[in-house]
């Protein structure tokens, strides 16, 4: 049992049960003086291997709080408290059969249980690092205390051995951790005491509480002495430290004795140092006050207790699902205190559920939920909205398993049906209210468990369009055929093949189908090998041999064990369900789990079988509608988009990467916003998502469409109680998902998270940040804690750089940096060189000489045409500096022959085309430093370096056709291979390509020359827009045809203009170019309409 307080105040409590499955529970204290209180179920989390849950421990990780479950089987799961989502789980972490743990730091969890260790597993490195050799016998308990000057591990064996060990000790010599140690530990101290039932640490540590069946006493810690021997008047169960001088003993009738110690006799020991005498110790305690759960309840047996952290409440869990709530605060004098609050979850379950789901199906064509009961019935529902579904009686026991069969050669739909009546049914689909049952099927000996259909598979041959093989506990696996021609009365003719019987329970079945075996897997690690036409066994095999075949045989069907949620995800759409004996508390469970991205996936490709994707997404879309938050919309939703409220009305609940799920057990439609932000982001990017898929599909309702957005974005965040903002950290997962509509979503989402707080708000979050990002990398995190914080705080710097402090920007330009040297093709390293680009400014300024360096590196992943993502990131990352520092990126890539090498003449002709691509996408940004960028690529065209010549000479034609098309004062000459460019200090430099040297300088005036034109070898013009005129200049070449003699003008022409100043845009729509041989044509958009186009004659 684990508890915490929730973000809007209530009191929260995690419990655990013998199915391996946990219970959220809460509880608002500002509520309890209503009539009836109760705490209430909150959350479910299940898809845990079904083993006993012995500890729940909170706790704080990743930054995030926690509970840490550990099961007895040795599997540890972090969970956050406050969605229950699954962030780590380590199955069979402990070898010991942990019977107890405790926590020795935030990262540091001891187990102890059915063998004479203590095991000390790492919650960041997911391993175990140490093993103690703490006794010779089993470890019934484990605490904490400070004793004397040290922190202290304490452990209690069945014998009633207890030792303190040093906790600073156990873990400075697991420091670093590298591999598990096993370690021979001396103690700090050993008392021998008589098989006690547990022992418990005072908060102040100051005390040692031993529980005996009869009697229970309390030792002063350090020194170590006996103070107290107190009787008991029941057998109790368990003992707790209500506060430093309250003790609460419960027992296995379900009361709780609280006593109140004599403070006065615990001041004394600590002040002597000297044993007491036998007559010192008390030998009685009168009993203060009495819990009790209601004065005519029942016996009912203590599984669990605990005590609030802020020791306002004290919480026990009975057994069957039972959980009370005392304040602590009641009269330490009153006779009988009853709990202010009390749960039943098996209560809630029977008021909230009207049967028993044991099997589930969904036929994705029309979005149909078929449903098997316990009692052997059927219902059909048509999702999202059916108040009344059709049902009808298959089976005189419990279904176990349904499966939809659509024969494509025939166009029939056929429902197969599974029981604890041994039979397999196969029931003809006419329509939704129509299942004709055609052939009974008997060859089962035993329970009919489960099916598998190879139709399923993608790529599967036709000839498995009708076949399907059924699971019984018989353990005998059978293959089936439909086939029209077998009458009712011949129903066992469809039976193709008996694979059976085995040695144990079928636990996996494969196949091989290009040899036509049929491989199945037993609990007992044998594999046997069928051939699948024959039915005949080929081989039976163990060990290693028999595994290696197992895992290299592709499954048989996509569906797997209940309890593996992570596998229904595989599916756009599907249903399951766990029944009582599964989950615990008698409580069946159904969830839909929808996959939005194989949907949103869907739209561009087809399902199988032909399946209408843009219908399911429009029909799983009322799932994701913001109903019950505006009446007006709720109306315009139904008139505009045809939708309805689903009915019966659904929970929502996360499935996490582990496969782990959480089920929200409050009705409220609105819980999906303000239960935690993981579930907000979740459920927000999968609407975002839906709507924008739809949107290219149905054009007439795409203003709605955008309106249900605008709700979600602008409308539920601002007015919604409650609301909990979406999850950066979920964000930054899908801000470079794969799938473009996820992508978009995030990234919309992300910045209206962050446009949304204020200047105050955004530091506190980059503060946040930055202490994730530091912790991470002090504990040298396996997680993606780290990465993922890299990402965060790089949006948050690139899109708010005031949100920054220096500091904070320091640390995360360096994260970044690291990130782009990593030579692996990651998703993070893409959104690293994704984020350098867009907020290189802010970045730039912590870089001090390495500046070129991470140009160079963007430049060179440019080159990477292995990895397109990561090559397209980095051009894209290349543009945006390139704009921004067009003078440093142009001395970065455009390296001079003079100069040390860093690329080879190949990659420095690449590096040309990559100037080429930035002139045509950031032309404005270059308009300054024109003549710099000529005058550096023309080195690389020298006749001095031949091979540097001969790679640049292709790409460096292309910039110069690119800076002719796009600068009005950059002019080619193709005859004469002449480039000129105008300066803004009113100069015309002539470059000849042929010689890669200046040819000629012309000054037009003091003044910007905003064109120049060619004419012919002899002959070009300049434009000034500052100076009124355009020059004709005569170019005289010398006798050797290098150098040009002194240019003479020939004419000036004055032009009129308006007195304004241009923009950089303005002047890249100047055009200047020669009309015919003797006019000049001057374009000026701008300028009023007998201005705007000039014919000028020379």
């Amino acid at each position: 049992m684990s508890e915490n307080m929730g973000p809007q105040g209530e009191f929260m409590v995690a419990t655990g049960s013998t199915t391996g499955q946990i219970c959220i529970w809460e509880f608002f204290p500002n509520l309890y003086l209503d009539a009836n209180p109760q705490i209430y179920p909150k959350m479910f989390l299940t898809g845990q291997d079904p083993s006993c849950i012995i500890a729940l421990v909170h706790n704080w990780f990743d930054m995030r709080e926690v509970f840490v479950s550990v099961a007895e089987d040795g599997t540890i799961a972090i969970f956050s408290f406050h969605d229950g989502e699954c962030l780590m789980t380590k199955p069979g972490a402990f070898k010991c059969e942990p019977t107890c743990v405790q926590l020795l730091s935030s990262r540091y969890l001891a187990a102890g249980g059915r063998s004479s260790e203590v095991e000390i597993f790492d919650l960041i490195g997911k391993k175990v690092i140490r093993r103690i050799e703490a006794h010779n016998t089993w470890i019934r308990e484990l605490t904490t205390c400070e004793f004397g000057d040290t922190s202290a591990l304490v452990t209690l064996t069945e014998t009633g051995a207890v030792r303190f060990w040093n906790i600073e000790d156990i873990l400075s010599s697991v420091s670093p951790p590298q591999s598990e140690q096993t370690l021979a530990d001396k103690p700090l101290h050993t008392l021998h005491l008589e098989e006690p039932l547990s022992v418990r640490i005072s908060p102040n540590s100051t005390l040692m509480l031993v529980l005996y069946q009869k009697y229970w006493m309390v030792y002063f810690i350090n020194p170590l002495k006996k103070l107290l021997v107190v009787s008991l008047p029941e057998t109790p169960l368990n003992a707790h430290f209500m506060n430093n001088y309250t003790v609460l003993i419960f027992t296995t009738a379900g009361k709780g004795y609280v006593y109140q110690l004599p403070i006065e006799l615990i001041n004394n020991a600590s002040l002597d140092a000297e044993k007491p005498s036998d007559t010192d110790v008390v030998n009685n305690l009168e009993i203060t006050s009495l819990l009790q759960l209601q004065s005519s309840n029942p016996i009912s047996f203590v599984d669990s207790i605990n005590v609030s952290m802020n020791s306002k409440f004290v919480v026990a869990g009975f057994d069957e699902g039972f959980l009370c709530l005392w304040d602590q605060s009641f009269k330490l004098n009153d006779h009988l205190s009853l709990p202010i609050a009390v749960g039943n979850f098996k209560e809630y379950w029977s008021h909230n559920l009207t049967s028993n789901t044991t099997s589930t199906l969904i036929i994705e064509d029309d979005l149909i939920l078929i449903n098997g009961y316990n009692d052997g019935t059927i219902s059909v529902r048509s999702l999202p909205f059916d108040p009344s579904p059709y049902i009808f009686h298959a089976h005189n026991a419990k279904v176990n398993a349904l499966l939809y069969i659509y024969i494509s050669e025939s166009d029939d739909n056929y429902l197969v049906t599974g029981s604890d009546d041994f039979y397999v049914k196969i029931w003809k689909i006419a329509d939704q209210n129509n299942f004709e049952l055609i052939w009974s099927i008997s060859a089962h000996s035993g329970q009919v468990l489960s099916f598998y259909y190879p139709g399923a598979i993608p790529g599967t041959s036709e000839e498995w369009e009708n076949r399907f093989f059924s699971i019984g506990n018989d353990r005998c696996v059978i293959l089936y055929e439909i086939d029209k021609k077998i009458s009712a009365n011949s129903s066992n003719q469809l039976v193709r093949g008996i694979f059976g019987k085995h040695s144990s329970e079928i636990e996996d079945v494969r196949w091989i189908p290009e040899q036509d075996y049929l491989i199945i897997s037993c609990a007992d690690k044998g594999l046997s090998i069928w051939e699948i036409e024959s039915a005949v066994l080929e081989q039976q095999l163990y060990g290693p041999l028999a595994w290696n075949i197992l895992i290299s045989s592709p499954p048989l069907s996509k569906i797997e064990k209940y309890y593996k949620v992570k596998a229904f995800t595989q599916q756009p759409i599907t249903s399951f369900s766990m029944d009582g004996k599964q989950v615990g508390y008698g409580a069946p469970i159904q969830a839909i789990a929808i996959n939005v991205k194989h949907m949103a996936r869907a739209l561009e490709t087809t399902f199988s079988r032909g399946i209408d994707s843009k219908n399911l997404i429009y029909k799983v879309l009322t799932y994701f509608m913001p109903w019950k938050f505006n009446d007006k919309l709720d109306i315009k939703i139904q008139e505009e988009l045809n939708l309805q409220l689903a009915v019966p009305l659904p929970s929502y609940g996360l499935i996490s990467s582990t496969g782990r799920m959480s089920i929200l057990l409050s009705t409220s439609l609105h819980n999906r916003w303000n239960t935690s932000a993981a579930l907000s982001a979740i459920h927000t990017i999968s609407t975002v998502s839906l709507c924008s898929s739809l949107e290219t599909y149905y054009k007439n309702r795409t203003n709605f469409l955008s309106h249900i957005l605008s709700c979600i974005f602008s409308d539920i965040p601002d007015k919604m109680k409650g609301y909990i903002d979406p999850s950066l950290l979920v964000l930054a997962k899908y801000w470079l998902d794969s799938q473009d509509s996820f992508q978009s979503s995030s990234r919309i989402l992300f910045a209206s998270v962050i446009n949304r707080k204020s200047y105050e708000g955004r530091r506190e979050l980059a503060q946040y940040w930055s202490k994730l990002l530091l912790n991470a990398s002090q504990n040298d995190s396996t997680t993606k804690t780290k990465s993922y914080s890299i990402i965060v705080l790089g949006i948050l710097g690139a899109e708010q750089p005031n949100s920054l402090t220096p500091e904070i920007s320091n640390q995360v330009t360096n994260s970044i940096i690291d990130l782009l040297f990593q030579e692996i093709n990651d998703k993070l390293r893409i959104a690293a060189v994704e984020i350098l680009g867009r907020g290189f400014k802010e970045w730039s300024k912590h870089m001090k000489d390495s500046i070129s360096s991470i140009i160079q590196k963007l430049f060179r992943l440019t080159l990477m045409t292995e990895q397109k993502v990561l090559m397209y990131t980095a051009h894209q990352a290349l543009m945006l500096i390139g704009s921004r520092e067009p003078a440093q990126f142009i001395k970065s890539i455009i390296r001079s022959p003079d100069e040390p090498p860093v690329f080879t003449p190949y990659e420095q002709g690449q590096a040309i085309l990559v100037m080429g691509a930035l002139v045509r996408k950031h032309t404005n940004s270059l308009y300054g430093i024109l003549l710099y960028l000529v005058e550096s690529v023309m080195k690389c065209i020298s006749p001095h370096s031949t091979n540097l010549r001969t790679a640049c000479l292709k790409p460096f034609s292309t910039l110069v056709h690119d800076l002719d098309r796009r600068y009005p004062m950059v002019t080619f000459h193709q005859l004469s291979q002449r480039l000129a460019v105008g300066t803004k200090e009113g100069t015309v430099i002539i470059y000849d390509l042929l010689s890669a040297t200046r040819f000629d300088k012309i000054t037009h005036s003091k003044c910007p020359v905003t064109g120049v034109a060619f004419e012919d070898t002899e002959h070009i013009a300049s434009y000034s827009y500052e100076d009124r005129t355009i020059k004709l200049w005569k170019i005289t070449p010398s006798f050797f045809g290098l150098m040009g003699a002194n240019p003479t003008c020939v004419k000036v022409i004055n032009v009129p203009t308006t007195n304004k100043e241009l923009s950089t845009s303005q002047v890249m729509q100047i055009i200047l170019k020669w009309y015919s041989a003797k006019e000049l044509l001057l374009i000026r958009p701008w300028e009023e309409e007998e201005r705007n186009y000039l014919i000028m004659k020379r």
